[in-house]
């Protein structure tokens, strides 16, 4: 926590909207500590799935931001339930999303009925599966904005044929490490 504190004093000059996850999950305790020294608004969430996970987080008044992943935390109705939990306690909104068009779509969705919206992440420069499952996906505007989809459902049409040439990938993620054989956080 001392590290991550040194570090949000460093970059409060330069204005950032917030620090995202400064230190690992599972300790919540240090994260309230952290957030509580920060001079950084604090956000958190891609890596709590549950209202049950930010609820000790939100009550503590500590963090600034929660970033609920629509795909990590069992679909829209409990990032929904998530993002109500966090306006009861004026924490603010930003939905996490590394992962595709249809969930970046399914996000906008969310962020369209969230009051305490802040902004969405976005994955700028997609895999090469991302754009071509996808006919015309959500486009940014030069401002930064997405108008939200009006077609059925989540807005998306999915290219099946084209699906078929990017197999699933079976099994997590392959570890990554650091140099010095240190687990790196994928």
């Amino acid at each position: 926590p001392p590290v991550a504190v040194r570090a949000a004093a460093a970059l409060a000059p330069l204005g950032i909207t917030f620090l995202e996850e400064p230190c690992l999950p599972g300790n919540d305790p240090a994260l309230i500590r952290i957030a509580r020294k920060s001079p950084v608004p604090i956000a958190v969430g891609e890596r709590h799935y549950t209202r049950r996970d930010f609820a000790e987080l939100l009550a503590s008044r500590a963090i600034a931001v929660v970033q609920p992943d629509i795909i990590q935390s069992a679909g829209i109705a409990e990032a929904r339930r998530i993002a109500a939990l966090a306006e009861m306690h004026f924490v603010s909104v930003a939905p996490h999303n590394p992962w595709s068009w249809v969930n970046t779509t399914a996000s906008l969705h969310l962020d369209a009925v969230t009051p305490n919206f802040l902004m969405q992440e976005v994955i700028t420069d997609p895999e090469p599966w991302n754009d071509a499952v996808v006919r015309q996906p959500p486009a940014m505007d030069a401002e930064g904005f997405f108008a939200l989809p009006r077609a059925a459902g989540l807005g998306v049409t999915l290219d099946l044929e084209a699906a078929k040439r990017f197999p699933p990938v079976v099994g997590r993620p392959p570890a990554l490490w650091h140099d010095e054989g240190a687990v790196a956080d994928w």
